[in-house]
């Protein structure tokens, strides 16, 4: 903030569209659990020695719009770490990551 400057408010036009863009995301994210529209990216976890080939898969939530756009997680991620829908994205991570075990039983994941 600058010197002299009131702090913001919530009647402060930046602040009501800061909550609006929060709130706006956080709606979309629980749409898209209620439709499951969210995927897992797999992130390789390389061996030290060689050869250096996937020791394991790190599966990575991804939640998306319905125009199947990937939500940014920074857009939504600090409010639901310790909430419902945090709890919620958690499930349905499980959920696909069961579901590609089911599919391909030698990967290893995480």
């Amino acid at each position: 903030m600058f010197q002299n400057e009131p702090p913001l408010t919530l009647s402060d036009p930046l602040s009501e569209a800061v909550m609006s863009r929060d709130r706006a995301a956080l709606e979309l994210v629980d749409e898209a659990l209620a439709n499951d529209r969210a995927l897992l990216a797999f992130q390789p976890i390389v061996q030290a020695r060689a050869p250096e080939r996937p020791a394991l898969y790190e599966g990575l939530i991804r939640i998306c719009d319905p125009t199947g756009r990937i939500i940014p997680a920074k857009d939504f991620i600090d409010h639901v770490e310790s909430h419902e829908l945090g709890r919620r994205i958690d499930c349905m991570a499980l959920k696909l990551g069961l579901e590609t075990l089911a599919r391909e039983p030698s990967i290893r994941l995480s």
